[in-house]
């Protein structure tokens, strides 16, 4: 690629402007639209004037601290006069003023993430003087606001043309650098962009503006176009901000196929030459990229301008690619020993993990892994079946436990299973000891092994109520203290230095210690925490009924004081409100990060410009309407007195004092293990330095890890198909539980239920109603008001939700660490994995004091 340092290569390329033969890749230095504009143009199409910046004076500039190359300006000033020229206007000319476009124009598709600023040259005092220039100067300050993220003012812009250009370039490559483009880039495994091309384009005062796709992407085996229109410029109907018209077109003649009674006044405005004009412009930039193209333009005076062309995948093939992806997943399932797979809570923080992520983090889950090692230091021993070959599998790229390999961490040949029915009714339940007694797994070894097996069961719950009085001494005093001598000495090893062997070896070292010794004695307090409130709210449950129980257990179990390093989520929904500074965040967190146990994604440290801008409509600091301790304690007695078990008051207190001391530490042991984490992660990333894969190598497993510097080339093909099935995987709707057993396993819950309320686990008490609102992206503003539907009780999820009335979750532990986040903020809050599907604004009640979800407009 070429770099900012390569003297023959200039910042930008003119609309007339030959690409310099340096240039080895025109796309990734001018980007996908800035190289559509020049292909279109060469075919003799009308596009307006243009010049681009190039990729790598973005990477320049942010490089350089958001500082432009000192030459820049110098050649924007005189590409604008080149402009000026080609249009017979002047920039910054109130009599006959020269408006540009600002645009992004990444070497890949990013739909809607980065800015467009319009109107660009228009200055506050032109717009003084010339009040036919107030509106233009309006839409450029709000566009630009849009594009930094505020609601700019005019007074804080420049009275200088050039100086207001150079600002809206700046603008757009800032955002490159924001999270929400991050997060896709990650997500979408787009690991070879370094930055954004700008294209500075003449503004055409288009009468009609349209998107033309000359496959419907609705329906692309019916051979017709689909157009859209709109009255004016087209910069809202991209932005969803305006209904367009939608007609289809014939594909030879440009013919309108709809009842011509349908079809509004904005479509009469095209003429039938127009229609054949746009149907044979179409054809040849079709034939051009060779397949299905989506055509943006403009008609301005009769006459036609485009703006821009891209290939476009219909509908049709995304969806074969789909099934086929689904159906090899089907065929994985019946390679998979036992009946029932469900979703496991890592799946909350790890979905869809890259394939050297995945092989990494199963190794804590099995083996010498540290979640085997707890449950052995609690007296428990798992079978040799789940020390080999752990208890989770991914399937369709997502982690899956089998509920028939659960009751094996336990021990060997224990006659208790988890029960089918309540596992589809409360997935949750498999996080339990199994309560259902088979029959048919007792013979006469069984029965004379069944006391010994009650004994150590036994045994090992005294063990357990034992250790719960020591272990967050020996957690804080020795594990904690042992495992930063260890960071230290390791942060002072040189991977760069070494060897391909000995970082290879330094890689399974660090992997063993943190994810074996570490883990086991970091995750042992959390253990013993949730199996303390499980008791607490079983005892509550069975002596005062539901919902009173387990609604005394959750305010029972809630921390007096939560220490610091179990507010990393909480610190975050801070620093959204503006109430803690990036130094003091990274101070305390930057080791950990958005996506962190995913290997490839990066943390706070590394990429602090990830994390979010205070806004003025943040959620205030979490808040709790819980009642307080005394008042808890009181309803407690007298729920007892009056069920007959105040007798067991002591011990109920005894779980709830363990509880409250040990739940925090699900939290603190993933604090301490983010930091041991961050090793590996520097393994893994000295590995990307030295490849020329780079980002890609996390889609490799280990071993082919260890062949890559000798490997060559043949990896690319390899890496692509992973990434494109880690892609299909997250569009493929995998049920919370599958049962191998019954076909159709992928059937999504039908769209009007037979029933119009559901049973649902309380998260957070209270209640509340209002219209639905289905949230997909951490970053989707919630509205105030709704009842939040979200997959599952993710962290970045949470922060969001602090407007929402309610949270219903599909799936997500009563202990999760969105859980957690959601009961600080104080929004009655649920999971449900039988609610079906439902749709933006539909009315939903949620009951968490019940434990309820009603659908209130189910039947309309």
């Amino acid at each position: 690629m070429n770099g900012p340092m390569d003297d023959r290569l200039p910042w930008l390329c003119c609309f007339d402007d030959d690409i310099p033969d340096a240039v080895t890749d025109p796309v990734r230095w001018l980007g996908g639209k800035g190289m559509s504009l020049r292909r279109m143009r060469e075919m003799g199409l009308t596009v307006p004037p243009w010049f681009t910046i190039s990729t790598d004076c973005c990477r320049q500039y942010l490089e350089g601290g958001r500082a432009f190359p000192l030459d820049l300006s110098d050649q924007v000033a005189a590409a604008v006069r080149r402009l000026e020229t080609a249009s017979g206007r002047t920039f910054g000319d109130a009599g006959s003023p020269l408006l540009l476009a600002v645009r992004s124009g990444a070497p890949v598709s990013l739909p809607g993430l980065l800015p467009t600023i319009l109107s660009c040259g228009v200055t506050r005092s032109m717009a003084a003087d010339v009040p036919e220039l107030a509106d233009p100067f309006e839409q450029f300050v709000h566009t630009i606001g849009t594009a930094r993220g505020e609601a700019a003012g005019s007074s804080d812009l420049p009275d200088d043309p050039h100086e207001l250009l150079m600002q809206a370039i700046a603008a757009v490559m800032d955002r490159w650098e924001s999270p929400a483009l991050q997060q896709y880039l990650n997500r979408h495994d787009i690991t070879d962009c370094q930055g954004t091309a700008v294209t500075v384009q003449v503004m055409v005062a288009a009468d009609v503006s349209g998107v033309l796709f000359t496959r419907d992407p609705r329906d692309a085996s019916a051979g017709h176009m689909l157009l859209e229109l709109v009255d004016g410029a087209g910069d809202a109907m991209l932005a969803g901000e305006q209904e367009p018209t939608r007609l289809r077109l014939e594909r030879e003649s440009g013919r309108v196929l709809d009842d011509h009674e349908t079809v509004s006044a904005t479509a009469e405005r095209l003429s039938t030459e127009q229609l054949r004009e746009l149907a044979r412009d179409a054809g040849r930039l079709e034939e051009a990229y060779s397949g299905p193209v989506d055509i943006e333009f403009g008609i301005a005076g009769g006459q036609f301008s485009y703006f821009q062309v891209r290939s476009a995948k219909p509908v049709a093939s995304a969806d074969a690619e789909l099934i086929e992806f689904r159906d090899r997943v089907e065929r994985q399932l019946t390679t998979l020993p036992g009946r029932l797979w469900v979703r496991h809570n890592l799946d909350e923080q790890l979905p869809c993990p890259t394939l050297l992520t995945w092989e990494i983090l199963r190794e804590m889950m099995r083996g010498e892994g540290g979640f085997i090692r707890a449950y052995q230091r609690l007296g428990f021993r798992p079978t040799a079946r789940v020390v080999q070959d752990g208890f989770l599998e991914l399937i369709g790229s997502r982690i899956y436990a089998s509920a028939d390999r659960l009751p094996e961490l336990f021990g060997p040949k224990l006659p208790w299973r988890h029960d089918p029915e309540q596992v589809h009714r409360d997935p949750s339940c498999i996080d339990r000891f199994p309560t259902r007694f088979d029959l048919d797994a007792v013979d006469s070894a069984t029965v004379l092994r069944l006391p010994g097996n009650l004994y150590r069961l036994v045994r090992a719950q005294g063990r357990m109520l034992q250790m719960s009085k020591t272990i967050a001494d020996e957690c804080s005093s020795k594990t904690v203290p042992a495992l930063c001598d260890y960071v230290k000495a390791e942060r002072s090893r040189s991977l760069a230095a070494m060897t391909d062997e000995e970082l290879s070896h330094c890689l399974w070292e660090r992997s063993h210690r943190v994810l074996g010794e570490f883990a086991a004695a970091l995750t042992l307090p959390g253990l013993l925490g949730g199996w303390a409130f499980t008791r607490l709210q079983d005892e509550l449950t069975a002596r005062i009924g539901s919902p009173e129980g387990p609604a005394l257990a959750r305010e029972l179990a809630r921390p007096d004081s939560i220490p610091v390093e179990a507010e990393h989520d909480a610190s975050l929904m801070m620093r959204t409100a503006g109430t803690i500074t990036v130094e003091t965040f990274l101070q305390r967190y930057g080791h950990r990060g958005p996506d962190e146990l995913e290997l490839s994604q990066p943390r706070w440290s590394e990429a602090p410009d990830m994390l979010p801008e205070p806004r003025g409509d943040a959620a205030p600091s979490p808040t709790s309407p819980v009642a307080s301790r005394g008042e808890t304690e009181t309803r407690l007695q007298a729920a007892l007195a009056a069920n007959g078990a105040r007798s067991l008051a002591g011990r109920i207190d005894g779980f709830a004092r363990i509880a409250r001391q040990l739940l925090p530490y699900r939290e603190i042991g993933r604090h301490w293990l983010m930091l041991g984490y961050s090793l590996i992660r520097d393994c893994t990333e000295e590995y990307a330095r030295r490849s020329n894969l780079g980002q890609s190598i996390y889609h490799l497993t280990r071993s082919e890890l260890r062949q890559l510097p000798h490997a060559g080339p043949k990896w690319s093909d390899l890496v692509a198909k992973r990434q494109q099935e880690r892609e299909l995987a997250r569009q493929l709707n995998l049920p919370m539980v599958i049962d191998t057993s019954q076909s159709g396993r992928f059937a999504r819950p039908p769209a009007v239920p037979e029933e119009v309320t559901f049973e649902a686990t309380a998260i957070s008490g209270g209640s509340s109603r209002g219209p639905a609102q289905l949230i997909e992206d951490p970053n989707t503003p919630v509205e105030p008001g709704c009842v939040a539907v979200i997959d599952a009780l993710s962290p970045l999820v949470a922060l969001q939700l602090g407007s929402a009335a309610a949270v219903v979750a599909r799936r997500g532990g009563v202990l999760s660490h969105g859980a957690l986040l959601i009961r600080q903020l104080g929004i009655p809050a649920v999971v449900c994995p039988q609610l079906p599907a439902v749709r933006d604004g539909q009315l939903l009640s949620v009951d968490a004091e019940v434990g309820t979800v009603s659908l209130e407009d189910a039947y309309e």
